[in-house]
């Protein structure tokens, strides 16, 4: 991952020094990760060709067909039902409504993580030690996260799954900024100690020659209010960094293009829900295996078409639009994923936000602190993301059977056969498309049917409640 250096070699405020530890291979730059603005993968300009991207044709077409699906179902609806969308207005009001109600409540969560900032304050002033603030950080995670699931308001599954990943975002964003300061404040306090003697504590930073170093925002004059607020609000990313790369400029028609694809896959991904996935999910049938194959092989291509669409609306259109609004500079949020060989690297580009959170804060922490080997670290992270993702599922439907951690369990045999197909790529991605066709569908019955139940829920209370 960018970013990081997995040697012994450690720098601080500029200076440069050798770790004896061999474990201690984290890199916590003070610096911007670029010096320029990146855009996102599907956005870049190919070598020689400034005028095009080497996506462009791809997303021309994508939006197209988008379009025309759209276009066609809504002129079908109104010949032959006369309504639009829905044909119970109701739900687009209440679509409506809960996401206003979402945006409330998510701003008051980033509020709620503000005692993480003065935890720290503290501890930067020699009022709580180092172990104390672990205690009280791990402690004040724990009931920030369970609290916020007692008191969130009942929402439908979309709605729910979207509130649980903004939760998990902020709980993250909090862990980064506290582990990332204490690594800073680790380094910069040996470096300190080299100028100016061991007799003077960590409090004396703010008069020490190390002001003299003439870089924005180096630790800790990084560690205020405001600075913190930006983090949580206005930077996309989940780990923390002392300086991030802003831009001046706004673009007001990448803004508009942005927030127009955000608005066409959301529609795109409502219309495929009720025409293809709702009617087979919620349709009450024999769970034989013969019926659940044939609904695995009647939902591959809707579910992929949706998660496509899915990643798209969040992972492009989202999170481009609002880093162009707040001027954020690194649009890199993903990598070509499509292209990927095997399950594992999948994982790591398909969503930047949290491999990069997960491969600093589990896979090095985990090395760092406990002295584990990579092997075991790779285990903790996978572990780690399963429940999470086990979680925001479990919210969403508001069951407790844990569907997704066995499908996790069955892909690891895929893994092992990538392995096997190391030498042929090709063949490697076959099987990463052929593992989400399925698993995808399989995934949906299991989730829909369960949330069903004997309730005899309907459409309408898939999308609001």
């Amino acid at each position: 991952m960018n970013g990081y250096r997995l040697n012994t070699e450690v720098k601080a405020n500029g200076s440069r020094y050798t770790n004896t530890n061999k474990h201690t291979f984290h890199y916590y730059g003070l610096r911007p990760r670029y010096n320029h603005m990146v855009d996102s993968v599907s956005n870049r300009k190919e070598v020689g060709q400034p005028s095009k991207n080497q996506f462009e044709g791809v997303n021309n077409l994508g939006l197209i067909i988008l379009l025309i699906f759209i276009l066609t179902f809504l002129r079908d609806n109104i010949k032959n039902s006369g309504y639009i969308l829905f044909k119970d207005r109701r739900i687009i009001k209440c679509i409506l409504y809960d996401c206003f109600y979402l945006m409330f409540f998510n701003i008051i969560k980033g509020l709620l993580t503000v005692p993480t900032f003065g935890m720290y304050k503290l501890f930067l002033h020699n009022k709580i030690s180092e172990k104390c603030l672990f205690t009280f950080h791990f402690i004040y995670l724990l009931i920030f996260i369970i609290t916020n699931y007692i008191i969130q308001p009942n929402l439908s599954p979309l709605l729910a799954g979207a509130s649980s990943i903004f939760l998990i975002n902020f709980a993250m964003k909090m862990h980064s900024y506290i582990i990332t300061n204490l690594h800073l404040h680790i380094d910069v306090k040996k470096n300190y100690e080299e100028i100016v003697g061991s007799n003077r504590g960590p409090s004396s930073f703010s008069n020490s020659p190390m002001r003299s170093i003439k870089r924005e925002y180096i630790y800790p004059r990084n560690v205020e209010l405001k600075d913190y607020l930006r983090f949580v609000f206005a930077v996309p990313m989940l780990v923390y960094e002392t300086r991030f790369l802003w831009i001046r400029k706004r673009r007001m028609l990448y803004v508009l293009f942005e927030l127009f694809c955000l608005l066409l896959c959301a529609l795109g991904i409502i219309l495929d829900f009720s025409l293809f996935i709702l009617p087979i999910t919620l349709e009450h049938r024999g769970d034989t295996l013969r019926e659940t194959l044939q609904d695995i092989f009647h939902l591959s291509i809707p579910s992929l078409f949706v998660w496509i669409l899915m990643f798209y609306c969040f992972n492009h259109c989202w999170l481009n639009f609002f880093s162009e609004v707040v001027g954020f500079s690194n649009r890199e949020f993903y990598s070509d994923w499509w292209n990927s060989s095997s399950i594992k690297v999948f994982w790591r580009k398909w969503n930047f936000l949290y491999s990069e959170w997960s491969l600093r804060h589990l896979y090095i922490d985990s090395i760092y602190y406990f002295n584990v080997s990579k092997r075991t670290a790779e285990i903790i992270l996978f572990i780690f993301n399963t429940l999470v993702s086990q979680l925001h599922l479990s919210f969403a439907f508001k069951i407790g059977y844990p569907f997704f951690i066995i499908v996790m369990i069955c892909q690891l045999s895929l893994m092992f056969s990538n392995k096997a197909l190391r030498n042929s790529k090709r063949d490697g991605n076959y099987i990463l498309w052929v593992s989400l066709m399925i698993n995808l569908p399989l995934l949906e019955i299991l989730y829909f049917r369960s949330w069903v139940g004997n309730t005899q829920k309907r459409e309408i209370d898939f999308w609001c409640h």
